[in-house]
Order: structure tokens, then sequence, then C-alpha cells
């Protein structure tokens, strides 16, 4: 009987303690409306992986090759007499035309301003020579595509010269993007991400309205193939370059970090 009573003490006395204070709710706490969304991304790797996706070239290369598909798959006559379309289409359309060329080159300057260059080191000019490496390789690819543009401009049947600046102005961003990819997430480094899809954006609108409305499927396959090859190479190996840069720096950081601690 004693040994009873001592257990049923023991289940009363478990009981108690596992249940919550008088007057506290049972409900399991709200969530809070900052915590949902980017903000709610408290942890630094989850802001990683999605700055990561963001910032691949190849994710860049895909949706321009969508908006392509979608603007030569309707039936029609290319180029067409009188396009149906908005105004914003009209807008956009005269806005890469006229001013596609140097609409890359304020994506650096932003950066620098932003969060400056993932090889920024105190007592060194190290930011601003990164800043004028990547203004020289958007001039090589600007006059590289004028270059070609000007022997090509004649056979615009037969060759987008459209598609083809939306090529050159696609390979500069995806330089851009890889600094966004190799900078630790920050503000800074989110606002130079949604300026450079900003711009995606317009060169992806600007993709379908020259393929549905201006050129031939001919002449819009071909420059998306030449385009893809030459401007697609080349940013893939700048980006290679700047990868392997990275990772250089990083081993002589702990190079120096293990010899002053030895």
């Amino acid at each position: 009987l004693m040994n009873a009573l001592r257990w049923l003490k023991l289940q009363i006395s478990s009981t108690s303690k596992s249940r919550p204070p008088l007057g506290a709710s049972s409900r399991p706490p709200a969530v809070s409306p900052r915590s949902r969304g980017w903000r709610g991304m408290t942890d630094r790797s989850q802001r990683s992986a999605f700055i990561s996706w963001a910032s691949s070239d190849l994710v860049v290369y895909a949706c321009f090759l969508v908006a392509v598909m979608v603007g030569v798959a309707p039936e029609g006559q290319r180029p067409a007499t009188t396009p149906d379309r908005f105004w914003i289409l009209v807008e956009d359309d005269r806005t890469i035309r006229c001013f596609g060329t140097f609409m890359p080159f304020v994506l650096p300057i932003v950066r620098w301003i932003c969060c400056g260059s993932f090889q920024a080191k105190e007592g060194t000019d190290q930011k601003d020579e990164k800043i004028m490496h990547t203004f020289i390789m958007f001039v090589f690819l600007s006059l590289l595509r004028v270059g070609i543009y000007l022997q090509v401009r004649e056979y615009h049947y037969y060759f987008s010269d459209h598609i083809f600046l939306c090529w050159s102005m696609l390979a500069m961003i995806a330089t851009e993007l890889k600094f966004c990819e190799l900078h630790p997430p920050s503000c800074g480094n989110t606002i130079v991400l949604c300026m450079n899809w900003m711009l995606v954006l317009a060169i992806l609108v600007e993709a379908w309205t020259t393929s549905r409305y201006y050129h031939t499927r001919q002449a819009t396959w071909t420059a998306f193939v030449c385009g893809g090859l030459l401007f697609g190479g080349i940013a893939g190996c700048y980006r290679q370059k700047v990868l392997a840069e990275k990772h250089s720096d990083v081993d002589d950081d702990r190079r120096s970090l293990l010899g002053s601690n030895s």
C-alpha cells in the first residue's frame, strides 16, 4: 500500500511540472509577419542559397531562351506591319535599342557604392582596380558587338541585331551577378541583385517583342546561337576568373592568419 501511494505521489508531481503556469496560454507562439519572407531568412545559409540561385548565369540564360521561344511560337507575318502592342512594350523596345549598350555600365557603379568589391582591403586600391577590370570587360563586349553589328546590319532578315544586343547585355549582367554571389549577404548586395534582375526583365521583354514582331524566326535563332556562343562563352570565362581570384584571396588570408598565429 505504501508503495502504491509513493507511485501515485510521483505521478501527480510529474503531471503538475509538465503543465504550463496558471494563466499562460497553451497555444504555440504566433509567427510575426516580419519573420516571414526575406527578413525571416535569419539563417545565413538560406540567404546565401537564394543569392546563389539568383546569381546563376544559367538561370538568366534559361529565362532568355524561354522569352525567345514564346516570341517565335505564334504564327504570323514577320516583320509585322502593324504590331498590336502595349505602349510599355514600345517604350521598352526604344529604350533598349537606343541605350542598351550603356545601361549595364550603371551596375558596377551601384555595386561599388552599395557594397564595394570583395577584394577591397584597408590601405590598398584593389577596390578601384576591380571596378576598372569590370569596366574594361564591358567596353570590350560593347565594341565587339558594335563591330559585328556593322558587318551584319545589312542582313537583318537573316540575323537579328536586337537579339544579338540582348546577348551582349546579358553577358555583362552575368559578370556582375558573379560578384553578387561572392559577396556576403547584405542589404547592399540585395539592392545590386535586384537592379540586375530589373534590367534582365527589361531585356526579356525586348527579346519577346523583337522575336514576336520584328525579325523572322531564322534571324532570331541565328542571332541567338551566335550570341550565346560568343558572349555567353566570354562571360563564362570571366566568371571563372573571378571565382579563381576569390579562392586565391581566401587562401592568402588563411596563410597570413596561420603565419601570424605561429
